[in-house]
């Protein structure tokens, strides 16, 4: 999936620099089916993403989950140990729920589990750590948003969202981001660089 945004989407300086700080462009040293989202590789192997690129997925993201009328059919899955407080503070800002920790299988896909749910988008932070919630929603015909770093496996993911994922600020950072454009487009803050108030270092830890 992709859509071209128009210039009011485009990237500021500032999200560039916040995004480099925290290092939210350096991958991995291994690329196989992410070398569309490289910007190039260093002398040491390690990939460097693009993040014009990372940007343009995020506001896709945040385009896709906008225009969900009931916020609580967004679904975000998280098993890994990091990342718990920007997935919290996502939900809470957004409106979606969450699933944090081990994911019961059977959630998408059997109804008589005491788990079931039917949510209208899932996102993940970790397309392998999160792959059998990612296969059931395909199963479930459910899309997917997942913030891939360098060496992601892409079956299952619909809307990939280029990033270093396995960083705690990395990606606390690209939660806050998302959260900030979603909360943009819904019309319930400004869009400036002040518009919103919470600070970006709550989604770091």
């Amino acid at each position: 999936m992709s859509s071209p945004s128009p210039p009011i989407f485009d990237m500021s300086e500032r999200n560039v620099l916040q995004m480099r700080k925290i290092h939210v462009h350096i991958g991995s040293r291994n690329c196989t089916t992410m070398l569309r989202y490289i910007w190039r590789r260093r002398a040491d192997g390690t990939y460097v993403i693009n993040v014009e690129k990372t940007w343009q997925k995020l506001v896709f993201a945040a385009r896709i989950v906008a225009v969900i009328k009931a916020p609580c059919d967004v679904c975000v899955v998280l098993s890994r140990i990091y990342g718990h407080q920007a997935v919290r503070a996502y939900a809470a800002h957004t409106g979606a729920r969450t699933i944090m920790g081990r994911f019961v299988p059977g959630t998408f896909t059997n109804c008589s589990s005491g788990s079931f749910q039917e949510p209208l988008l899932l996102i993940v932070v970790d397309p392998v750590a999160d792959r059998q919630a990612m296969h059931e929603a395909s199963q479930a015909e459910i899309p997917v948003v997942a913030f891939c770093d360098t060496d992601a496996i892409l079956e299952f993911v619909d809307v990939v969202i280029p990033c270093n994922n396995r960083s705690a600020p990395a990606i606390g950072l690209m939660w806050w981001l998302l959260v900030r454009e979603v909360l943009r487009l819904r019309g319930e803050i400004p869009r400036t660089n002040d518009g919103w108030n919470v600070s970006v270092h709550i989604l770091l830890s």
